[in-house]
Order: structure tokens, then C-alpha cells, then sequence
């Protein structure tokens, strides 16, 4: 699980190796509001209330990009189509998605870069089941919430798929992963597939629900990325001696062959 000292050094490392480029990125035709003449860029973030995303709260909380002028504006989203579109039309500069999301986009053509791997989700993407229900192969038949495209489905399917079973032998309701544990709890449905901070509502809420499957049975099922377009960052990577106190065109360095996505993240247990 993630802990507050390792969000808080994710979001300093995040501050500094990634969105530092925004600031020194050369402005042209088209591309985003990012400048280098301006004194203080503002960067839009898109985000959902998902634990492995907190850390750009914390980076927004602490104003830790006012070192290399960039003030960050957290946009809220309610679901991952929402998100996505939000990031096609430009209406966000930068985006943390689902990996799966991310490639999805780049086959539809849509401009994007992964910049780095934010975390791994084990324990904080799961099936919770009211009571009377504890294990998959107890859904055949039943109610069940997901929201398709997203996490939820991936994790859905591979539940259903280690107990040889399909979308076909249960209920299948689609809705925002965000109000499938609340409908569990009104009794709308028999099972929902959720992510923290909803899981641990859902249980709180009501001791009828339990998890009977998640992201963790499914070792690198789910993990997500930080991306912008190419109008807002350069295709680099930043140099590893860069550290946290550096600014500008000295934090940069030509991406190497042994560079790729997310090869200045580091990925987090969720």
C-alpha cells in the first residue's frame, strides 16, 4: 500500500523529472499553453480520486512546481471515457490513465507520450460482493456493476475468466466505477468492481459487503501512466543526474536506446 512519505517523495520526484520539461518546452503553432518566456505556466492535469494518482495532490498541497514556475491544475473526472476525452480534445494537457487506456488512445491515432509508470494496483482495485456471496463462481446469474473500458472491466473479465465463466453468465450493469460500490450498498446490485478510496467506503458503509477478488490475484493486471501530448513536453527523458533542486535545459538529456515509457517512474503497490 502506498504510505504518506512515499507519496510525498513520488510527487517531489514527479515535480521535478517530469513536468520541469512543460516549463522548457519550445512554444510553437498549435501546442499548449506551456511557455518558456512566461514566468508561471499553468499545467492542466486530468485525475480521478484514485490512491495512485494522490500524489499530484500532494505536489499541488505543498506547491512543490512553484521552483520551476509551473502552477498545476488538478481537473477532476468522473470516469475513464471522460478523462480520455477530456484528453483528446485538449482540454488537458496532461493525463494519468490506465496503461491499457493509454494504448487504446494511441491506436485511435490520439497524440500522447507516456512519460512515466505511477503504480501497480494490487489491493485497491477489487470485486466486492454483498453477503452470502464469497467467491466468483457465486455470481453465475447475478447483478453486477463495472464500468466498461476501464480497470474495472480488465479486472472483471480475468476474475471471471480464472473461474471459467464469461459476461454471459452474469448480470452485467455497466456504470461509473465511482458509484458502482454505492449502488452495491443501496442493494442495486449483488457485486461491484470499484478502486480505492470506494472499496474502503463501501466497507465501512456496509459489514454485509467483502472483496471476493482483486487486482493483486491478477499480478500486473492494472497499472497506470502519466502522458501528455507532444505539444506540451518534448520526447525526452530527464537526465539521471538530475535532482530535485535543478530547473531547466540542465535537467534534460537525449532519450537512449535503453530509455522507454516510464523509465523515470517509479511504479508503486497500490
Amino acid at each position: 500500500m502506498l504510505t504518506v512519505s512515499r507519496l510525498i517523495a513520488t510527487a517531489t520526484a514527479a515535480a521535478a523529472l517530469v513536468l520541469v520539461g512543460c516549463s522548457s518546452a519550445p512554444a510553437s503553432s498549435g501546442e499548449s499553453a506551456v511557455s518558456p518566456n512566461a514566468e508561471t505556466v499553468t499545467v492542466r492535469m486530468g485525475i480521478q480520486p484514485w490512491i495512485g494518482y494522490a500524489q499530484w495532490h500532494v505536489a499541488q498541497a505543498k506547491d512543490m512546481l512553484a521552483a520551476q514556475g509551473i502552477e498545476l491544475e488538478l481537473i477532476e473526472l468522473k470516469s475513464d471515457s471522460e478523462q480520455s476525452a477530456a484528453f483528446a480534445s485538449g482540454r488537458i494537457d496532461v493525463d494519468n490513465i490506465a496503461a491499457h487506456t493509454a494504448l487504446l488512445l494511441k491506436a485511435q491515432d490520439i497524440d500522447l507520450k507516456i512519460i512515466m509508470v505511477e503504480d501497480s494496483s494490487t489491493t485497491a482495485d477489487a470485486l466486492l460482493a454483498r453477503s452470502g456471496i464469497t467467491t466468483v463462481d457465486q455470481l453465475k446469474g447475478m447483478k453486477v456493476a463495472y464500468e466498461q473500458g476501464a480497470t474495472s472491466d480488465l479486472l472483471l473479465h480475468a476474475a471471471l475468466k480464472a473461474h471459467d465463466m464469461t459476461l454471459n453468465d452474469i448480470q452485467a450493469v455497466p456504470m461509473p466505477a465511482a458509484d458502482a460500490g454505492a449502488a452495491l450498498v443501496a442493494g442495486q446490485v449483488d457485486a461491484a468492481v470499484t478502486y480505492e478510496p470506494y472499496i474502503t467506503t463501501a466497507l465501512k458503509e456496509s459489514s454485509d459487503i467483502s472483496t471476493i477478488d482483486d487486482a493483486a490475484d491478477h499480478p500486473g493486471l492494472i497499472s497506470d501512466v502519466l502522458v501528455a501530448s507532444s505539444g506540451v513536453r518534448k520526447p525526452w527523458l530527464p537526465s539521471p543526474r538530475c535532482g530535485p533542486g535543478c530547473s531547466g535545459s540542465a535537467c534534460w538529456a537525449d532519450r537512449g536506446p535503453a530509455d522507454g515509457p516510464g523509465a523515470r517512474g517509479t511504479p508503486h503497490q497500490s
